[in-house]
């Protein structure tokens, strides 16, 4: 017993150094592999529509429930995850629900049931939600303050940078190559890989959040709003916005079940709340509440916006369009790189790397929004670069302006509330900007599709020129005109479209023009009301 009990204390004392860091690594490398499985589910409803819509045989309508489902259970697994890392702890909370994760992914590869399906969606959105609030708080919790910033870069190029751009170029290769379950497969396999990292180490297992009760009446107010504000902007288009009554009905119901859902939080005593809002009388987080808001709209309005111009204005394939979002990831984290490393050693406060990145974000969208019909792929390159580059600046600064002050136990809270806002930018962002295409498209095909019966010099030369091309190609001289008109008409739709994106992306540049200046003075008047922020830094964590 004695040889046994110092062969393990040597054996501690020797290797105990060298464990933490192997510890720290694997925990590192396993939150970063299930960030990337959740960015999987998050992009593979959009980048796989046709393959899955053919496969499930599904109307649009409810294609577009399998989206909705999906959302909505995301927005409610942010708002659920502090209580839930309350309730086992939080290394824990993560565990379970990339558990979730895999199991639903594997069900997704077995059945080809359409109401299977929803169920499978809400269960990813779900343990999705609660999974990337507690690997933030559970890379807050673990390592000290001073190392955040270079976890915060990890868990931003697994989250953010993996939706955005490292998952969707994996998925198109997948869909050129194989089938879409594979997507779901090589998911699972992803996620199992995470767990088994998660349990070779030990290092966090004693990270702890505040324990919360649970709020059943305001889970159901926070599930029934999400879904009613999910369904408005992505359906809400679809409908003609506000002047069909669904979408009426379900605004008004999200937004009282919102305020009301606020109202029951604020008026419980503090430590009755399943949400603590006490963090919003701190400056940086406030301000970065709002920012995130902005952040969202960017980050899910131009990943909309630039893989469906690059496949309904470009023809590019799945493959190609992932192809040509990899690089906005290399410049997306070396962005937060000189945030993480340069600008602190230059004693730049992290606030300014937000106007620079909504900087880089309107360069950006300004650069896409005077493309020529037609352009090629070159052409995007460099706006993919400074969208990244964007990106980069704006989440990281944002990031640890919200969190890094806030005591440990509380960082489920904040990231919570953080991603929820994240979210909603987000489906505004998607809302507003389909839109703009599809109501642009419409109002150019009008405005043009005038031309072709209005006798016009040019038209009428270019018409002649078709129609004796095609006489010559062995079409009547009847048939031969038809075509002629009918090509003329795919020329101006295309023209139409082409016209109707640039709209879009310029679009996104005049909403910085009005969201910079806002969050600026949002700064200044929280800074009156509230307070500049305490200058000590929170104790770092213990390990």
């Amino acid at each position: 017993m004695m040889i046994a009990v110092h062969r393990l204390v040597g054996q501690k004392g020797l290797t105990s150094p060298r464990m933490q860091r192997r510890g720290k690594v694997l925990l590192s490398i396993g939150v970063l592999i299930a960030l990337l499985t959740d960015g999987v589910g998050s992009t593979i409803l959009s980048l796989a529509r046709n393959e899955i819509n053919g496969d499930l045989s599904t109307t649009p309508d409810e294609f577009a429930w399998l989206t909705i489902v999906y959302l909505a259970a995301k927005i409610l697994g942010f708002l659920v995850a502090p209580w839930f890392c309350g309730w086992i702890g939080t290394r824990e909370a993560m565990t379970a629900s990339v558990s979730l994760m895999v199991t639903f992914f594997c069900l997704s590869t077995l059945t080809g049931y359409w109401p299977l399906h929803l169920a499978i969606f809400t269960g990813l959105g779900l343990a999705g939600g609660v999974m990337l609030v507690s690997a933030q708080a559970l890379l807050f919790q673990t390592f000290v303050r001073p190392s955040q910033p270079g976890f915060q870069l990890l868990y931003a190029l697994g989250s953010s940078a993996g939706a955005a751009a490292l998952a969707p170029g994996m998925q198109g290769w997948i869909l050129d190559s194989f089938d879409w379950r594979w997507i779901a497969a090589g998911a699972t396999s992803a996620g199992v890989l995470a767990l088994v990292l998660l349990r070779m180490t030990r290092i966090g297992i004693r990270s702890t959040s505040v324990k919360v009760p649970f709020d059943g009446l305001l889970v159901l107010m926070i599930a029934v709003a999400s879904m009613c504000l999910t369904y408005v902007s992505t359906q809400g288009e679809r409908w003609n916005w506000f002047s069909e009554p669904r979408i009426v009905v379900a605004a008004v119901v999200g937004g009282i079940l919102v305020l009301l859902a606020g109202l029951r939080v604020i008026r419980q005593m503090p430590q009755s709340r399943m949400l603590d809002l006490s963090i919003y009388g701190h400056l940086n987080f406030s301000f970065a509440f709002l920012a995130s808001f902005v952040a969202g709209f960017a980050l899910f309005g131009t990943a909309y916006l630039i893989p469906a111009y690059a496949i309904g204005g470009l023809g590019m394939n799945s493959r190609q369009v992932g192809e040509l979002l990899l690089p906005g990831a290399a410049s997306f984290a070396l962005a937060m790189c000189l945030s993480a490393y340069v600008l602190p050693r230059l004693r730049i406060p992290a606030v300014l790397t937000v106007p620079a990145g909504i900087v880089l974000l309107m360069i950006a969208t300004w650069l896409l929004g005077h493309q020529a019909r037609g352009a090629g792929v070159d052409a995007l390159f460099l706006p993919v670069l400074l969208r990244g580059s964007g990106l980069g600046f704006l989440f990281l600064a944002i990031t640890l302006l919200a969190l890094m002050w806030m005591p440990g136990p509380q960082i489920p809270h904040g990231a919570a509330l953080m991603s929820a806002a994240r979210q909603l930018g987000g489906l505004a962002g998607i809302g507003y900007l389909g839109a703009v295409v599809t109501r642009q498209t419409e109002l150019n095909n009008q405005m043009l599709s005038a031309y072709l019966t209005s006798g016009e010099v040019l038209l009428n030369g270019r018409l002649d020129s078709l129609t004796a091309q095609f006489v010559r190609g062995g079409l009547s001289s009847v048939d031969a005109a038809a075509a002629a008109m009918g090509q003329i008409g795919q020329q101006l739709t295309s023209q139409a479209a082409a016209v109707a994106w640039n709209r879009a992306f310029l679009t996104v540049t005049l909403f910085f023009c009005f969201a910079a200046p806002t969050l600026i003075i949002s700064r200044f008047f929280l800074l009156k009301v509230l307070g500049p922020p305490p200058k000590s830094p929170v104790p770092p964590a213990k390990r």
